[in-house]
C-alpha cells in the first residue's frame, strides 16, 4: 500500500506543478502583451546629414508661428548652433549666464559664420524669468510646442543643454551633450571650403 500512496502523493505533485507553471506562462503572456500595447513609439531622433525634425515653434501667447525648418532657413549665417535648454536646468542658467563671453571664444576657434539658436519649453512659467535681462549677440531666441514630447521623441534630447551645429545645408553635422561641440569639428564643418588650416 505505502507504494501506491506514494505515487498519488507524487501525481499530486506533477499536477500542482503543471498547473503552476501553466498560471506563470498565462500571467507571463498577460504581462508581455501589456508590455507590448504601452511599449513607446520608436525614437525619430536627428541623424547625421538629415535637417532637425521639423517642430512647431510658438509665440509668448502659446499661438503657433512656424516650423523650426522655416525658422532656420532664414539664417544668413553658414553654420547654426542649436541650444536645446530647459529653464529649470541649473546648467543651462550658467550657459545662460556666461553665453556672450564663452560663445565668442567658441567662434574664434569653431570659425565666425556661426549663428546660434536657443530652443526652450513653451510651457513652462519660468521661460520669460529665464530670459529675462538677457542680451544674446548673434543669438535668436525660440519657443517649441510641447517641448517634452518634441525633444525626447523628435529631437532625441534627454538632457539640457544639447547642442546641435548643423551645416550650410542646414543638415545635422555635430551634436554635443551638455558643451559647445569640439571647435576643430566645428571648424571642418563651417568654414568656408579651402580655408582650413593644417
Amino acid at each position: 500500500m505505502r507504494p501506491a500512496t506514494q505515487s498519488r502523493g507524487s501525481t499530486r505533485r506533477t499536477r500542482f506543478l503543471l498547473c503552476l507553471g501553466g498560471l506563470a506562462l498565462l500571467l507571463g503572456g498577460q504581462v508581455f502583451f501589456l508590455l507590448g500595447a504601452i511599449a513607446p513609439q520608436p525614437l525619430t531622433g536627428p541623424t547625421i546629414g538629415q535637417p532637425l525634425p521639423n517642430a512647431v515653434l510658438v509665440r509668448e501667447s502659446g499661438e503657433p508661428v512656424e516650423t523650426l525648418g522655416r525658422f532656420l532657413s532664414r539664417s544668413k549665417a553658414r553654420c547654426i548652433l542649436v541650444v536645446a535648454v530647459d529653464p529649470d536646468c541649473g546648467v543651462c542658467r550658467r550657459l545662460k549666464a556666461a553665453w556672450n563671453d564663452r560663445f565668442e571664444a567658441w567662434l574664434d576657434s569653431a570659425g565666425r559664420d556661426v549663428e546660434a539658436v536657443w530652443l526652450a519649453d513653451a510651457d513652462s512659467v519660468s521661460l520669460a524669468e529665464f530670459y529675462q535681462g538677457v542680451a544674446f549677440r548673434d543669438t535668436r531666441l525660440a519657443r517649441v510646442v510641447g517641448s517634452t514630447e518634441v525633444y525626447e521623441r523628435s529631437l532625441w534630447i534627454y538632457a539640457t543643454p544639447t547642442m546641435y551645429l548643423l551645416d550650410d545645408g542646414k543638415k545635422l553635422a555635430i551634436g554635443s551633450l551638455g558643451d559647445f561641440p569640439p571647435a576643430e569639428a566645428a571648424r571642418s564643418v563651417c568654414a568656408p571650403a579651402g580655408t582650413i588650416e593644417n
